[in-house]
């Protein structure tokens, strides 16, 4: 088992996480620039639970 692999089978991360983890890192951060740390954990934290319950198949 080579590192990063879970040993179930899949390949990784599903593309739908990358997206969710992506979008939410991003707004994260560009509030953070403008409102602080703890504003843009809040939107990045807030933005993937959204995100996450938007895009569930």
């Amino acid at each position: 088992m080579s590192a990063g692999v879970s040993g179930s089978g899949d390949d990784g991360l599903p593309m739908r996480w990358v997206v969710i983890l992506l979008v939410s890192t991003i707004a994260g951060v560009l509030a953070g620039r403008v409102e602080g740390l703890v504003a843009g954990m809040t939107v990045a934290i807030a933005l993937a639970g959204f995100l996450h319950l938007a895009m569930r198949s």
